[in-house]
């Protein structure tokens, strides 16, 4: 079922024949840059959340704008619903609904016409203000229609755009960084409403914000200097940490060789080794946070090893 509750649909089932996200070897080399900002990622999403997980620079925004449509591929191919980004760009750009990271709105406007001038450049015709109500009403926003986008705190811009995004029903939802700029409150409605929308298509998102992949569940891929270096459970990332996160003294962090960061409580320091690194360290239960910082840790290391 649409979250337009059967009113209007593109016509495109999120299970069945809609092939969802389907990326094979992709690269994307930029010019003046010395590496690929993505080297050779395969990856497939159905329904459901997939989380780009990564440290900035690390071809997050690449990756989401190629499933967009907005940067081609150099090598590799990337289908989006059964259409090729590279091929036919347009045909992806109507299965997509896209939330920037930047948010832009006209101050001047109500949300209202905002919508409303949007519906109709994207051709919705006669149905544009069926849309426009359903989309605000999806995002919580249909009592705000009639206020200036002035007024509008960070998390309902940012629920703006993505209103704006659900307008044409799209078969998948792209979103980079939704948290970013909001309150802790913004950031569980802004999340808890992108959960919901990945019921029934893929939803792609990037964060730089562990957080936000326990919050979100589905999936989670982690990238590094353009590699996805592991995709997997979100539920599942803690568990990369286990048995190699070691708590010590504050004294040990001068002493202590690899990835050391502050540990879990006052006074320490927490020591990333696959053994104990001394006779008084304790190990450190495992966390989404340290799991994802093992997955980066490991990476860089083979990096250096190769």
């Amino acid at each position: 079922m649409s979250w337009l509750n059967g009113s209007v649909s593109n016509g495109i089932s999120a299970v069945g024949d809609f092939s969802g996200i389907h990326l094979e070897d992709v690269t994307v080399q930029v010019d003046g840059l010395s590496r690929p900002a993505l080297d050779r990622v395969s990856l497939r999403q159905g329904a459901g959340c997939l989380t780009v997980l990564g440290p900035r620079g690390c071809g997050k925004s690449t990756l989401l704008n190629v499933v967009a449509s907005r940067v081609a591929p150099s090598q590799g191919t990337a289908r989006v619903g059964g259409a090729d980004v590279a091929q036919d760009p347009l045909a992806v750009r109507r299965l997509v609904g896209y939330v920037p990271e930047t948010v832009t709105v006209p101050d001047d406007l109500t949300l209202f016409e905002y919508l409303l001038e949007l519906a109709r450049l994207d051709g919705l015709g006669r149905e544009s203000r069926d849309r426009v109500e359903a989309a605000m009403a999806a995002v919580h926003l249909a009592t705000a229609s009639q206020r200036r986008l002035k007024a509008f705190s960070g998390g309902m811009k940012r629920r703006a755009l993505l209103a704006q995004a659900l307008m044409k029903d799209p078969a998948v939802l792209v979103v980079e960084t939704p948290t970013a700029g909001l309150d802790p409150y913004e950031q569980l409605m802004t999340l808890d409403l992108v959960r919901s929308l990945a019921e029934d298509r893929p939803v792609l998102l990037s964060t730089t914000v562990v957080d936000d992949v326990q919050d979100l569940g589905g999936h989670v891929a982690v990238l590094d200097r353009g590699r996805l270096i592991r995709r997997l459970p979100a539920r599942e990332l803690a568990l990369m940490a286990r048995g190699l996160v070691w708590e010590l003294p504050w004294s040990f962090r001068a002493r202590m060789e690899g990835l050391v960061f502050p540990g879990p409580r006052p006074d320490t320091v927490a020591v990333l080794a696959d053994a104990s690194p001394h006779q008084v360290a304790r190990p450190v239960d495992p966390t989404p946070e340290y799991g994802y910082l093992v997955l980066l840790w490991n990476s860089r290391r083979e990096r250096q090893s190769a």
